[in-house]
């Protein structure tokens, strides 16, 4: 998932008023329940199992200077996240700016 936050990053990067701080994005994805066995069950069952991702994302400035709908419009636009959203997969955006 690193490539994930790399695309956000640089995506948030182009599309967000420079502030000469820098952005930072981490990602912490919780343990699938079962753990690997479940995993690969149900792999070979075809069925797909929910798995959530926190995408923690710090933006430098005040709401004022970004404000909070201008990063989701940005997030919208990241191409992984579009990926991530056509292959089914349900994105939450949560953003604190400052």
């Amino acid at each position: 998932h690193g490539g994930w936050a790399a695309s956000t990053a640089a995506t948030l990067s182009q599309l967000l008023p420079r502030t000469g701080e820098e952005l930072k994005v981490e990602l912490a994805i919780a343990p699938t329940a079962g753990g690997p066995a479940q995993s690969q069950a149900n792999a070979a069952a075809g069925t797909l199992a929910h798995r959530q991702v926190l995408r923690r994302i710090t933006v430098p400035g005040t709401p004022q200077s970004t404000p909070v709908n201008t990063v989701q419009a940005a997030l919208l636009r990241d191409p992984m996240s579009v990926v991530y959203q056509h292959g089914g997969i349900l994105l939450e955006h949560n953003v604190v700016v400052g």
